[in-house]
Parts: C-alpha cells; structure tokens; sequence
C-alpha cells in the first residue's frame, strides 16, 4: 500500500541545501529507515548527476558525462631554496632514520568489560596471496612486534590493498573491542588548535611506519 507522506530534511553534509517535499512511502521489510532510489538522490541535491541526456533526437540513452578536471596547482622549491633545503635535511638526516624497536609509553592494559574468551576463525587467505601474508607474518616477527601465542584469544587477520603493488595486513578486533571497557581520553578542542596555528606558513604532515606495533 502506498502513502503520501510530507519529509523535511534540515540543511546537514548529507542534505547541504535542506529539503521539504512529498514522497510515496511504501511498507518494506528491510532493516533500513529510508530507501531513495539514484534518481530521487540526484533530484534532491545528495549526489551529482554523472550521466547527461543525449543531445540526439533519435536516441534517448544517457551518454556517460566526464566533468572537466580542474587544474592542480603544484608547489615546489625554487632553485634559490634547495641548497637551503638539502643542508636542513643533512643536519636533521637522524630524524628521518628508520628506527625500529618499541617506543617509550607505558604499557597498556586491556581491560575487559566482562570475563569472557573472544575466538575468531581465520579468514580464507587465497593460495596467490598466501606468500604475501607470510612476509608480514615474518617482518614483524623478525622485529619482535609479535610472538608465538596459545592464547584461547584469537582475532582474525586480513590483507588489504596498499597503492598500486602493496599490501597491508590488519586485524580484525571488533569481536574484541566490544569487550573493551572505553578509556576515555580528553582529546584537543579543535578551535584551540587552529588558534596555535595562526600566522603559520609552513605545515608538515607525518606518517608514521607500522606506529601500531611500537606501542604495547
């Protein structure tokens, strides 16, 4: 049976610009509130259109619409600047050293919100990419991030894509954290941050190798 019902959508990331209309709601069984079809996102403003309308009067298939790229503008040292920038890199070449071992915070204790053993399976791990797991299984043994374990605790691992030709392997701890009793942290406010950041000019990012595993 279908309904027509009023839906108001205030102004939010999903819906930038807000939303008053009338739909045909119909009963579903499905463990969703709202289901909107491609069209009906496209018409509401939720997701650009990636097809255009033919211009042929003969055909009136959706010929596939590219968006013109915008232009990236690319920043780089001057000629003037990189005989400074190469003696800052020699003079802070042991920041940059990779350097392996655990780091110096305190061991973290687990605490559980109830006694009770978490046991996952192992995922199916394909014969073509059963080397590639092996390799991580080695390097972090190698360097003494992982050990050997008969705990009844198991959580299983997984590859994931890295780039074009990498992988990363990760663990699988939901089962696990549902168990976790939460360690509340206060965390920066971020109007404070962006304050400490006026009348800077220069910004770094760093990336951290395997920043995980030092930690214990």
């Amino acid at each position: 049976m279908c309904h027509e019902v009023p839906l108001k959508m205030c102004k939010s990331p999903f819906t930038p610009k807000g939303l008053a209309t009338t739909v045909s709601a119909y009963g579903v069984d499905c463990d969703y509130d709202l289901l909107l079809s491609y069209q009906t996102i496209v018409e509401w403003g939720i997701l650009p259109s990636l097809c255009e309308p033919s211009q042929s009067d003969t055909d009136d298939a959706l010929e596939p619409y590219v968006p013109e790229p915008e232009p990236l503008q690319a920043y780089a040292l001057s000629s003037d600047h990189i005989p400074t920038h190469d003696r800052i890199l020699a003079a802070y070449a042991h920041c940059f050293d990779v350097r392996e071992g655990f780091s110096a915070l305190e061991p973290y204790d687990l605490v559980l919100k109830e006694d009770r053993v978490v046991a996952t399976r192992s995922n199916y791990v394909p014969y073509q990419k059963q080397g590639l797991f092996d390799d991580h299984v080695n390097e972090l043994l190698a360097k003494k991030y992982i050990e050997a374990s008969f705990s009844p605790y198991s959580s299983p691992a997984l590859l994931v894509p890295k780039g074009k030709d990498k992988t990363r392997m990760l663990v699988d701890f939901r089962r696990i954290n549902d168990l976790t009793a939460p360690f509340d942290y206060p965390i920066p406010e971020v109007n404070t941050c962006l304050t400490r950041l006026a009348g800077a000019k220069v910004f770094a990012t760093l990336d951290l190798s395997k920043g995980y595993h030092p930690s214990h």
